[in-house]
């Protein structure tokens, strides 16, 4: 029963560590957001260490990944997702985790494997489909391709015109 309470506790401390980080970082503290994050790394690496076989292990891999994609290293994000996947193809964080995996592979300007990721999503997901269609159209705003970035947006507006995307 302790080891129980234990690894439930440290679970929700990265949870709330995170949540922390996230609001730290819409107030542009960016420096005291990482290292909430990186808490919730520890925390949830712990969790993932300890306890293999908790039921609580999907959840700290994909609190990992976000973590590290709120931080800004893609790349390891990836890696996280990639694992999620592979280890529990079957958890409830998949869908999230593979969106998380296309953004983090936008925000990496790896848009090839991200455009390839996020289509999947849209087939496989119908409701993470209107935020990988908003970052896709997004993603060529960003990257001064106006046009089809305009385009893109204007078919997400009409495919999508409920969206939590669209700006009243």
């Amino acid at each position: 029963l302790g080891a129980g309470c234990a690894y439930f506790n440290m679970f929700y401390n990265a949870k709330a560590a995170y949540r922390e980080g996230v609001r730290l970082k819409e107030q542009n503290q960016n420096s005291q957001a990482k290292a909430k994050f990186d808490k919730a790394i520890e925390k949830s690496a712990l969790v993932i260490k300890r306890w293999p076989k908790s039921r609580w292990v999907d959840d700290a891999l994909f609190l990992v990944g976000v973590s590290y994609y709120q931080e800004g290293q893609y790349d390891k994000a990836v890696r996280e997702f990639d694992q999620l996947s592979l280890v529990f193809p079957n958890s409830g964080f998949v869908p999230r985790g593979e969106l998380y995996r296309g953004l983090a592979l936008l925000a990496g300007k790896q848009y090839g494997t991200a455009r390839v990721t996020l289509d999947a999503v849209k087939q496989k997901y119908p409701k993470l489909a209107d935020e990988a269609t908003y970052n896709l159209a997004r993603s060529f705003i960003d990257r001064k391709e106006l046009e089809r970035g305009t385009d893109s947006l204007a078919a997400f507006l009409e495919r999508f015109p409920r969206s939590h995307f669209r700006i009243p």
